[in-house]
């Protein structure tokens, strides 16, 4: 298996930094919206076992000179969604800050394009996101066409998901619910947890990989949850919201279609 790297020249540089292109954000965590004068040095090498990486990101300012402070948010210094081009793979990784190289390890469990997505927060700065997509080789799966979901209710092992969105459509507050309830009879009532300093991250993608949002949820009863989005753009939107009940992480994937 090999891999094939793709960057954006952001600065002229002896070296490639990954930029981020034409995104859309929905933090909750800044209600400024200060320019983004960092850049990321992407380093991707593959380990001795099957389909696992080592990546790196080291962050520099706008002159090039490499960054070493960074400030928590939500309990980590960097967040690091992979998710594929074809949408059925996602994770949310936390790399270790070494001096402003953030490394971890990823295990990519096929062959695809993926987009790495890395939010970061340079001391007394907002939140930063940039982007990179880099390219697993071997042999692909045929892929499946992201489609809307039908039904309302999702199963995450004992726990039962219902979801309802409310004024979906461009440029609206779009409310997303999430209500969870336990379908083990011995088991306790759901005991919503913060996670990562939030009652819940969701993100969403376009089916285009093009527009992304990040959004944290509030409980809104004591067994649900509500994220607002606003997209930005009509199309197919996958999203993938991340809860803490009780001491279990679960991730729920949805796909809705925006006009």
């Amino acid at each position: 298996m090999k891999i094939i790297l793709t960057s954006f020249t952001c600065i002229l540089l002896i070296i490639v930094l990954g930029c981020s292109s034409k995104h859309n954000h929905n933090h909750t965590y800044s209600s400024e919206n200060m320019p983004d004068t960092t850049d990321v040095l992407w380093s991707i090498n593959n380990t001795e076992s099957e389909g696992q990486y080592n990546v790196s990101a080291q962050v520099f300012d706008q002159r090039g000179k490499p960054l070493n402070s960074f400030d928590v948010f939500h309990e980590k210094k960097m967040h690091l969604f992979v998710v594929s081009k074809d949408l059925t793979y996602f994770d949310h990784l936390h790399p270790e800050d070494h001096h402003g190289k953030f490394e971890t390890t990823i295990q990519f469990p096929f062959a695809d394009e993926y987009k790495l997505i890395g939010e970061y927060m340079p001391s007394n700065k907002n939140v930063s996101t940039k982007y990179h997509w880099i390219k697993i080789e071997g042999e692909k799966a045929p892929t499946k066409q992201i489609v809307p979901d039908t039904s309302r209710i999702k199963f995450i092992n004992n726990i039962e998901v219902s979801i309802s969105v409310d004024r979906v459509a461009v440029g609206n507050e779009t409310e997303i619910t999430y209500a969870f309830t336990n379908t083990d009879p011995k088991s306790k009532k759901v005991k919503i947890n913060k996670y990562l300093g939030s009652y819940g991250h969701v993100i969403f993608l376009s089916n285009d990989l093009e527009n992304y949002l990040h959004a944290h949820a509030s409980i809104s009863s004591a067994n649900s949850v509500t994220v607002t989005a606003k997209f930005p753009e009509n199309g197919v939107y996958k999203f993938w919201g991340q809860f803490l009940l009780g001491k279990e992480l679960i991730t729920v994937p949805y796909v809705i279609s925006v006009q």
